[in-house]
């Protein structure tokens, strides 16, 4: 799921912002997959354990990551805000472990450059809390 511009970003009640883009990848951690002597297709498939990554892409001339390590735990935070509809405002929390900040220079020519964010979804049954 990629959400973009989405407002009040916090980690361990650290506001970070300006993010651009939100992306969550839900990714096997590991598979189950069995064969059987009739052919080369797998007969079997399972994924009993799942990861779900939560990448966050900030722009670094403006962004405060300095008090931010690798290993920080804490609950992370969005609001998501409808484009031009009624609908109030959904938020997004879910305890999670930083993984890794790296930066990336896009345009040298223009010091285009932005950050970004990985965190590990530690919930014990890895589900995004969803309020409205």
């Amino acid at each position: 799921m990629l959400l973009l511009w989405p407002q009040n970003v916090t980690f361990a009640a650290l506001p970070l912002r300006p993010v651009i883009a939100l992306a969550i990848n839900r990714t096997p951690a590991r598979e189950l997959v069995g064969y059987t002597d009739q052919g080369p297709a797998p007969t079997f498939a399972d994924v009993p354990e799942v990861r779900t990554e939560l990448k966050l892409t900030i722009d670094a001339r403006t962004g405060d990551t300095l008090a931010l390590t690798p290993g920080d735990s804490g609950l992370l935070t969005c609001t998501l805000r409808p484009g031009t509809s009624d609908a109030a405002p959904t938020s997004i929390s879910t305890q999670a472990t930083l993984l890794s900040i790296t930066y990336d220079l896009q345009n040298p020519a223009k010091l285009r450059a932005i950050c970004n964010i990985t965190f590990l979804a530690t919930n014990p049954d890895a589900a995004l809390s969803l309020t409205t």
